[in-house]
């Protein structure tokens, strides 16, 4: 079963921003390069160059086509994008349900970890309905492409978050 992250129109501002800030560097860098350095050299500076700033620009729209699974044996993969992911078994989840934010601890767009809580955050929009589940005990998490922790908790973004929490009880 797949389910939706939410909204996309910020994550697509956001894209649209940071594509046209890549572009601006890569030409940057290609113009500087072939004004200073030798031919060869100045090539390979374009390649790098142009192959980090697409890699960390599909990590960052990875959000846009990313989607929430629980298979049938009921495990859950939360994730925002390439960004970061959590696996959820069954027996892993104590506590579920729908969360609203405070204006002292919004909903920030994007992955995050609170190291005092163990909360790890999946939001691609703050507008969008949020889950918070509070695992049984600490889950190996995901974060910043690389980045390994332990959850205690998880705050996801989701279309549908009823879906969601019966899907989750359901395993």
């Amino acid at each position: 079963m797949r389910i939706g992250l939410g909204a996309r129109r910020v994550w697509w501002a956001w894209s649209a921003g940071l594509v046209v800030l890549g572009f601006i560097e890569a030409l940057v860098l290609h113009l500087i390069g072939n004004a200073l350095l030798p031919g060869p050299v100045a090539v390979a500076l374009d390649v790098v160059v142009g192959a980090a700033t697409l890699a960390l620009l599909v990590v960052f729209v990875s959000p846009l086509w990313s989607a929430h699974t629980v298979s049938d044996e009921g495990v859950a993969h939360l994730r925002l994008g390439l960004l970061g992911s959590v696996v959820v078994r069954p027996g892993d989840v104590a506590q579920a349900g729908s969360h609203t934010p405070t204006a002292i601890k919004p909903a920030e767009p994007g992955v995050g970890f609170d190291d005092e809580t163990g909360r790890l955050s999946l939001v691609r929009s703050p507008t969008s309905p949020l889950v918070l589940l509070t695992f049984t005990r600490p889950v190996p998490a995901r974060m910043q492409v690389f980045r390994r922790v332990l959850a205690t908790e998880c705050l996801a973004g989701t279309d549908d978050p009823q879906r969601l929490l019966e899907a989750l009880a359901e395993s």
